[in-house]
């Protein structure tokens, strides 16, 4: 699929006339054509409230129509605990994109931070986003907990993008549970 995305370069005025009186002109855009997929990789920092992207005319699909596994480690942190940090994983069919945000579930602040790997962009709303159009079918990150709150718990939610017009939002991380073999 091709798309082009058009972006204007500049005004430009021409054709001055008088006409009773009064100075008249002709104002022309000119135009740039670049070929692509039409919009950057990965989301923007405009996406951090809503976790959405800002695909035009488009809806997302709810977390129980997604085709993927989005887990973390824990949900819970301390410093004592959280030497590295708590992984998170989507997986399952292939997708283009991601945005991920770490959630206080008390105060529904954002907290910590996303370490930054390759594929990926952190943004300065405690998520982390795709940093590239590439099929995906696993991404792994790791999230450091804040510094200044030694313990705590945290949610992640998740929007995944399948392509521009297929996307799932409202996903929250899952924490598997472990039993001890006897």
């Amino acid at each position: 699929m091709f798309n082009l995305l058009v972006l204007p370069l500049a005004l430009v005025a021409e054709d001055f006339s008088y006409h009773d009186g009064v100075q008249h002109f002709v104002a022309k855009f000119v135009f740039k054509a670049q070929a692509g997929g039409g919009l950057p990789p990965g989301g923007s920092v405009e996406s951090c409230d809503s976790l959405l992207p800002r695909h035009i005319h488009t809806e997302p699909q709810g977390p129980r129509e997604s085709p993927y596994t989005f887990i973390a480690s824990s949900s819970t942190y301390s410093k004592e605990n959280s030497v590295h940090g708590i992984q998170v994983e989507i997986a399952g069919s292939t997708f283009k994109g991601f945005i991920v945000a770490a959630i206080d579930p008390d105060t529904h602040k954002r907290i910590g931070r996303f370490q930054e790997v390759t594929g990926t962009q952190p943004l300065p709303c405690s998520a982390i986003t795709h940093s590239d159009g590439q099929l995906k079918k696993r991404v792994s990150l790791l999230w450091v907990p804040p510094n200044d709150i030694p313990k705590g718990n945290v949610i992640f939610m998740a929007t995944v993008v399948k392509s521009y017009s297929n996307y799932y939002a409202g996903l929250i991380a899952a924490v598997p549970m472990y039993k001890a073999i006897a």
